[in-house]
């Protein structure tokens, strides 16, 4: 059991898929609306004869291309309902009925809990079989043969309401393998049947009727010229939905004419109203009135010799809705540029002779993925963002500029050479050089693919494009990631002066043990830099925790032991400091393998790191602290001797207490 809402929306997923639920035409919805608009004359027109159920079930089928349908009216009481028409071949019915063992038309259903909570809760429920529907109320057997019998396949119910009232319902069975596509259809006509019913059960019906539809309705007098002509149309009476809609108070409206109340009306609509008043033939048209910005669909019928009748329904939301659901099917919605599936389209389109030479740039932001670990998505959405304003300024308005992939763009130029590519390039690079970015520079490597013959397959200039793209990203990658490095590091002194001494006295004391263990110059500087970086991880964590003046609370511990794996994952995705993450990731292993994050020991700590730990165990210790006593350097050293063979490695505690002097100037 589905409900219209679901059908309406599965129907939507699949808008570009050959094998999504049928549709109908704009003509054969066309034809239903003018059909309905004539059903709506009939109605105003049959205001005091009796109500012919039978008719209304009829045109229901009509409407709806049901094989059956069951036009059902619930009693006063809300719970029980009788079965007043069927429409279908009589003989069936007639089969139909002998095989239930009774009469269907007539037939008085008692309150069914089942049937009232599937349908409770949507306008329109859908049912894949009768039995679905009609649950235990009817023998299984019985079901099973009417649809094997009758080839009965999809069941769908449409609810008759009035006021949030329901008065009945008409019960479409469809045959085998045929799909109710017209829901909007029917519930136009059952709120029609809606208002008939309920208003003809009182005097005065066809007032109400008028009065009270949600459609505007306007009913003018045709004015001739002197050549017998129709030149204009007399307001004779208008209902509240059209008075509302269109902001003109009922006084101000009733015995003017149409060209006078709407001196700028659209053309399409007096030449609807012209043909209906020559031909009599019925006009349906879609319109949008500028003076009101809104989008009607007006069906327009003859209700009598030298009159003229108009609907009026806003379908102006519906209108915003689909001019969003398009825009959002080829747009990315984080930098309101094109998108992948535009690009591909894009690209087969316009790879034609009178578009050379065809150009393809693609480009994509070097460290997002950096950004992104480091200072959360929410950064790397900022530099998303302003990557695409870059290329925005940077390209003109006849180029298509689409955001292709998470961190990719690509360009699309028509009738432009390598020089105009180039141009363009040069241009991206200076704006990108301007650009300012909180926590990174803007680093976008493009490449781009030329061609000037159509026969050449739009894909195959995309992987020219693409492959020169990696080229010069190959090129770029380093000095970029390096960049960045830098920044991290600034950003994270910016947030503590603190941080940024120690880190400095931590690669100085870390530099003078390696010198102290032979080390030789190239293992001294890397050994520097491992320790000016050796707390890059916290990057991420609060400004408040770093600079807290007293002791950090459990939970503000645990965020700080996260920061050598933050620190090796920034490291390790840039190609001039990779060698260094290791170093970064196990500086605060202990030698008898008790420490973090990996609780590795001894020797399968690497040296550096150990000669680090020493380093940066030594200046916490010495280091000012609210919350602790600083140490004197002499109590640090032996602190140091005393945790030798446990925290540390006993070697390198050694070195540094042989150093000691040095670090003591």
């Amino acid at each position: 059991m589905t409900s219209y809402m679901d059908k309406t929306a599965s129907r939507s997923e699949n808008t570009n898929n050959s094998e999504c639920l049928p549709c109908y035409s704009a003509l054969e919805k066309e034809k239903k609306l003018v059909t309905i608009s004539q059903l709506s004359k009939e109605f105003i027109e049959n205001s005091g004869k009796i109500i012919d159920y039978q008719k209304i079930t009829n045109d229901a089928r009509l409407l709806s291309e049901a094989k059956y349908i069951g036009f059902n009216l619930f009693e006063e009481n809300g719970e029980d309902f009788t079965t007043v028409a069927m429409s279908g071949l009589p003989k069936h019915i007639q089969i139909a009925s002998e095989l239930m063992g009774f009469n269907l038309i007539g037939k008085k259903w008692s309150r069914d809990e089942e049937r009232i909570k599937k349908i409770r809760d949507q306008n329109i429920t859908y049912f894949d079989s009768l039995g679905d529907l009609s649950g235990a109320v009817i023998f299984p057997g019985v079901i099973k043969t009417l649809e094997r019998v009758f080839k009965i396949g999809q069941v769908v119910v449409v609810k008759i309401m009035k006021d949030g009232k329901q008065l009945g319902d008409f019960t479409m069975i469809m045959e085998q393998g045929v799909e109710f596509i017209y829901p909007d259809i029917l519930e136009i006509y059952a709120s029609m049947v809606g208002l008939y019913i309920e208003k003809r059960k009182s005097e005065g019906q066809y007032q109400k009727l008028f009065q009270e539809m949600l459609d505007g309705f306007a009913l003018y007098e045709i004015i001739y010229d002197e050549l017998d002509r129709p030149s204009d149309y007399r307001y004779l009476g208008i209902n509240p939905a059209f008075e509302k809609m269109m902001s003109i108070p009922t006084a101000g409206i009733i015995g003017k004419t149409l060209l006078e109340i709407q001196t700028d009306i659209e053309e399409i609509i007096i030449d609807s109203f012209n043909k209906v008043a020559l031909s009599g033939e019925s006009q349906f048209s879609e319109v949008y009135v500028t003076c009101l910005n809104k989008h009607f669909e007006v069906s327009i019928y003859q209700p009598r010799q030298h009159k003229v009748a108009a609907m009026f329904r806003d379908v102006t939301d519906r209108r915003k809705k689909e001019a969003e659901f398009i825009y959002l099917s080829y747009h990315d919605y984080l930098t309101g540029l094109y998108n992948r599936r535009y690009f591909d389209e894009a690209m087969e389109r316009l790879n034609t002779s009178e578009n050379m030479p065809l150009i393809i740039m693609l480009g994509d932001v070097n460290g997002l993925k950096q950004i992104n670990d480091v200072f959360g998505y929410l950064e790397g959405d900022r530099l998303i963002k302003k990557a695409a304003d870059v290329l925005k300024m940077a390209c003109s308005s006849d180029h298509i500029v689409a955001r292709i992939g998470g961190d990719e763009f690509g360009i699309i130029m028509t009738r432009t050479d390598a020089v105009r590519a180039q141009t363009v390039l040069d241009e991206i690079k200076h704006l990108e050089s301007l650009a300012r970015f909180k926590v990174s520079n803007l680093y976008m490597s493009f490449g781009y693919g030329v061609s000037q013959d159509d026969q050449d397959m739009s894909q195959k200039i995309f992987t020219r494009a693409e492959n020169a793209m990696y080229r010069v990203k190959i090129y770029e990658r380093s000095s970029s990631r390096s960049q960045s490095i830098h920044i991290i590091m600034n950003t994270l002194f910016e947030k503590s002066e603190r941080e940024m001494m120690h880190s400095k006295r931590v690669g100085e004391i870390a530099a003078r043990i390696a010198l102290t263990m032979k080390y030789d110059d190239d293992f001294v500087n890397q050994i520097k830099t491992a320790g000016f970086l050796h707390d890059i991880g916290k990057i991420g964590i609060a400004e408040e925790i770093l600079n807290k003046a007293g002791r950090l609370e459990n939970s503000e511990w645990e965020e700080i032991g996260k920061h050598p794996e933050k620190g090796w994952r920034i490291l390790g995705h840039s190609e001039e400091y990779f060698e260094l993450a290791d170093i970064i990731l196990h500086h605060h292993e202990w030698w008898d393998g008790s420490g973090y994050p990996h609780k590795i020991g001894g020797l399968a700590i690497p040296v550096q790191a150990r000669i680090i730990a020493v380093a940066d165990a030594f200046d916490a210790m010495t280091e000012p602290r609210t919350y602790k006593q600083t140490m004197s350097k002499t109590e640090a050293v032996v602190e140091l001797k005393k945790c030798a063979g446990t925290q540390f490695d006993p070697d390198v505690v050694t070195a540094f207490e042989k150093c000691v002097s040095l670090v003591l100037v």
